[in-house]
């Protein structure tokens, strides 16, 4: 395996691959490979999943939990796991090269990273790896060099429903 995912690198591939779904601190290979992506499953909370795989060879996180696939005999069922996290992370890959055949492993780890979301680590801190969830429109913008704001909303004062009227200036 290892001899196929060096020629796949040498060939310019991009490679992204699961991490596993044993909740364990352990590295799976392929995506343990210095020069593969190594992407994390999350769920529709942004939350991380509670069997993936942790540690240092996460280098992302996307959707891998509830995921509408096909199976070898043809039907669709739901599906989770970082295998489907990696799918989706291999996609938005495909969207970067569609704009930029160019581009190589470290511009495209760079990219994807420095676009990704945050993701809350408090309730998942043994889990706390990677760079967050993976942004495929922050992706591209950010692959054209447009530059994109991103406004949050921290803390929300309520209004009352009829404010009372202020002093006018004449």
């Amino acid at each position: 395996l290892e001899e196929a995912v060096e020629y796949a690198i040498q060939q310019g591939c991009i490679l992204a691959a699961g991490v596993g779904d044993d909740n364990v601190r352990v590295g799976m290979y392929p995506a343990s490979y210095e020069l593969v992506l190594g992407v994390a499953a999350i769920n529709t909370e942004n939350k991380i999943s509670r069997v993936t795989n942790y540690g240092e060879f996460i280098d992302l996180y996307a959707p891998g939990i509830g995921i509408y696939s096909t199976t070898k005999d043809s039907k669709y069922v739901y599906e989770s796991g970082s295998s489907l996290a990696a799918g989706y992370v291999s996609g938005i890959i495909s969207l970067l090269y569609s704009i930029n055949m160019n581009l190589n492993y470290e511009k495209v780890k760079q990219i994807l990273q420095s676009s990704s979301d945050y993701i809350d680590y408090e309730s998942n801190y043994e889990k706390s790896f990677g760079w967050g969830k993976i942004n495929a429109y922050r992706s591209i913008v950010n692959l054209k060099g447009i530059e994109n704001i991103d406004i949050a909303i921290m803390n929300i004062r309520l209004i009352p429903e009829n404010p009372v009227k202020g002093i006018e200036n004449n």
